[in-house]
C-alpha cells in the first residue's frame, strides 16, 4: 500500500537538530544561516505581500508588545519571524523557515536565560521588530533587508555572551 504525504518541514528540522547537535559551533553556525536568510526573506516579503499578511503582521506585533518581558514573548517572536517567510509565498522558503524552528526557538531559549533585561532593552527589541514591519509594509525590499540585518547586528552583544565572539 502506497502512502502519499504531504511535504512538512519535519525531516529538515531532524537534520538542523542532528547537525547542530546543540553544540557552539553548531549554533554559531545556525546563527550564520539565519543571518543569511532572513534578510532575503524581509527582502522578499516586502514585494509580496498581500493586505491579509499585514493584518496578520499587525496582529503579530500588537502579541509581542502586549508581552514584552513575558514568557510569551518568545511564541510571539517566532511567530513574527515565521510570517515573514509566510509573506515571501514561496513553499521552499516556508519549510526553511519552519525546518529552522527548533533551533531559533533554543536559540531564543538561551537569549532569555541570560540576566534580566531592562524594560528599555526590550522596548528597543520591539522596535527593531517594527521597523521590519513598516519596511514591508511599505513595499521597500532594500529597506526590509536593511532593516533585518539590523535586527541581527543589535543582537552581536547577546550572541557572544552566548556562544562566544568566532567560530571555533
Amino acid at each position: 500500500v502506497s502512502r502519499v504525504r504531504a511535504v512538512d518541514s519535519g525531516p529538515l528540522s531532524r537534520f538542523y537538530r542532528f547537525a547542530i547537535a546543540h553544540s557552539r559551533q553548531g549554533m554559531l553556525e545556525a546563527v550564520e544561516l539565519r543571518r543569511i536568510l532572513e534578510p532575503q526573506f524581509a527582502r522578499l516579503a516586502a514585494t509580496r505581500r498581500t493586505a491579509d499578511d499585514l493584518a496578520r503582521l499587525r496582529s503579530i506585533l500588537a502579541a509581542m508588545e502586549a508581552a514584552l518581558g513575558k514568557p510569551a514573548w518568545m511564541e510571539a517572536d517566532l511567530s513574527f519571524h515565521e510570517h515573514l517567510a509566510a509573506m515571501t509565498h514561496n513553499r521552499l522558503i516556508m519549510l526553511q523557515s519552519k525546518g529552522l524552528e527548533p533551533i531559533v526557538r533554543e536559540m531564543m531559549i538561551r537569549f532569555g536565560s541570560r540576566l534580566p533585561r531592562s524594560v528599555v532593552d526590550w522596548r528597543a527589541t520591539f522596535g527593531r521588530h517594527e521597523r521590519i514591519a513598516a519596511a514591508i509594509a511599505s513595499g521597500d525590499p532594500t529597506a526590509s533587508e536593511e532593516a533585518m540585518r539590523q535586527h541581527f547586528e543589535a543582537a552581536e552583544e547577546a550572541i557572544a555572551e552566548i556562544y562566544g565572539k568566532h567560530a571555533e
